[in-house]
């Protein structure tokens, strides 16, 4: 099947079914075993559809770097975040070598937070969590939908369990969400807050940094395989172990689309891949979208 007949598909999903109805698919995606996508429009929340959309509750994973999302709000919610603040990261904590690295061996160097945000430094977001409290952390995760119902039709009605955050594990590693958690999150981003449940303000100077992080991401980090020439993508990437083994990993990418005046907010989980290579799947949707 040819690139024009995978849009018009894709251009069908616009009928904002609700999940567990006949969504119509991605002839080009769906054979992708455990690929999970989800799409809702930005502007009301609606689900649009996606690839696989019936594992959107089932699929469980660790957020991995997403969690960065939540440290940097909980830093931001106390109103003393600046772009001046440096760390450098030379790949592992000389204070605690017994500490996970960075994920880049030889460090990101002398960074600032949106270049930190833009490629994941894990080392400097170690740094500011080390200012925030847990409770801080969770709340902040909570409140951006990582944690907790997703709202969405065709959702269990099980309570989830609020994790409990170590030093050992501030990056992703305590608890494991869902692709339409992870959905809720995006929409949250996309709004400002706006369609959080319940809503709470992400607008303002306060947050600024975070929104030129989550478009640098897309344009020059972790996510610029996701980059377009004609509009400009926001997001996060995450790569993560499936819970119970490290022989292989699983990409995440969260976002919207256009970063200014979204339309569009997207979920991939992408098996056997990076967050990088994610952020490539979602990139090809929403060029293929806009």
């Amino acid at each position: 099947m040819g690139n024009r007949y995978w849009l018009l598909i894709l251009l069908c999903c616009l009928g904002a079914l609700p999940l567990g109805a006949q969504i119509p698919t991605f002839p080009k995606l769906e054979g992708r075993e455990g690929l999970v996508v989800l799409i809702a429009d930005a502007r009301n929340g609606r689900l649009l559809g996606g690839v696989h959309t019936e594992e959107a509750f089932q699929s469980r994973y660790f957020p991995g770097s997403l969690f960065k999302i939540a440290i940097a709000v909980a830093w931001m919610q106390r109103g003393n975040a600046t772009p001046q603040r440096q760390f450098t990261c030379v790949g592992n904590d000389s204070a605690n070598p017994a500490l996970p690295r960075c994920w880049l061996a030889k460090g990101h160097g002398r960074v600032k937070f949106v270049s930190a945000f833009a490629n994941s430094c894990n080392l400097y977001f170690r740094h500011i969590a080390a200012k925030i409290s847990h409770a801080e952390m969770i709340q902040a995760a909570q409140r951006l939908g990582m944690i907790g119902p997703s709202r969405f039709p065709g959702e269990p009605t099980a309570p989830a369990a609020v994790p409990q955050i170590d030093d050992q594990n501030l990056l992703g590693e305590s608890f494991t969400t869902s692709p339409a958690q992870m959905l809720r999150l995006a929409l949250t981003l996309a709004t400002r807050g706006r369609l959080a449940t319940p809503p709470f303000q992400l607008s303002g100077t306060r947050y600024r940094l975070l929104y030129r992080g989550l478009q640098e991401c897309v344009r020059t980090g972790t996510a610029k395989g996701a980059w377009r020439k004609d509009f400009a993508i926001s997001g996060k990437t995450g790569t993560v172990y499936p819970p119970g083994t490290r022989q292989r990993t699983v990409g995440w990418f969260v976002g919207f689309a256009p970063a200014t005046h979204p339309r569009y907010a997207i979920v991939v989980l992408q098996p056997d891949a990076t967050g990088s290579q994610a952020a490539i799947t979602a990139g090809d949707i929403l060029g293929r979208l806009m």
